[in-house]
């Protein structure tokens, strides 16, 4: 595949190797979700990917820094309106809208948010068979008698941003890996947090720059149809649209050996 982890992968092997390789992607245009669209004004709008930091994301920040790629600050702030703009607050601006002053439910929510960030880690330190390591993000807010208003108003709507997810999905999440996302890019604390940063000239600046390197290496436009795995010498064949045998890499729903 040809996305940004593929693309990632072959710059390696290519800029330190002497491996012989092919990538192969099914698209017309290399980089999956590091996608760039470019509105009628000539703003370039990244679609996919947008954020990175040097801590969470230290070999991303190395490939940047090698490709001569430039990161600017990002603005990480957060703002959500629910119920036809009845409810809306804004992590810049909390009060931005005056009556959640007088807000009970948003009172509540924001109790609770401090909580949650003060106790959700605590979960990352039980032991391994505890069982609210296996439970699921509903299940732990029940457990832990958390609040409507913060499920509603803070929890959901943020995992679903962070995921692109529905409120059922963010729900039937397991609690310990929403949790230990949150703990990792230090979501669970107000200050001291990383500064994100976003290439200076969008995704498609570094998606060129590891396509030109990799050259004919890179053919788009060519589905794989088969992986199976040869009859002796431990290779696998590739088989795809147009009959040739290579090697590949997709995610894993995506190459499952045939």
């Amino acid at each position: 595949g040809g996305g940004a982890a593929g693309l990632a992968a072959a710059h390696h092997l290519a800029t330190n190797s002497s491996l012989d390789f092919v990538v192969f992607d099914a698209a017309d245009t290399a980089g999956g979700h590091a996608h760039t669209e470019t509105l009628p004004d000539g703003t370039q709008v990244d679609c996919g990917f947008m954020v990175y930091n040097a801590q969470n994301y230290p070999n991303m920040t190395r490939l940047f820094r090698d490709l001569g790629v430039k990161g600017q600050a990002a603005d990480m702030s957060f703002s959500c309106s629910l119920n036809k703009g009845r409810n809306e607050w804004s992590s810049l601006n909390p009060l931005a809208t005056p009556t959640n002053v007088f807000s009970y439910r948003f009172g509540l929510m924001f109790v609770d948010m401090m909580r949650f960030n003060r106790e959700a880690a605590s979960l990352l330190l039980l032991p391994e068979d505890h069982p609210e390591r296996s439970m699921t993000m509903r299940e732990w807010l029940d457990e832990h008698r958390y609040s409507a208003a913060f499920e509603e108003l803070y929890l959901v709507p943020m995992n679903a941003a962070l995921w692109s997810s529905s409120r059922a999905e963010v729900l039937s999440a397991p609690a310990e890996t929403v949790i230990s996302f949150f703990s990792n890019h230090n979501m669970l604390q107000l200050f001291g947090r990383p500064q994100w940063l976003t290439p200076q000239n969008r995704s498609i600046e570094y998606v060129k720059e590891m396509a030109a390197i990799l050259g004919e290496r890179l053919r788009l436009s060519c589905p794989v149809k088969k992986v199976s795995k040869a009859t002796h010498g431990g290779k696998w064949k590739v088989t795809y649209e147009r009959g040739g045998q290579r090697c590949s890499q997709a995610h894993c729903p995506q190459g499952q050996p045939g």
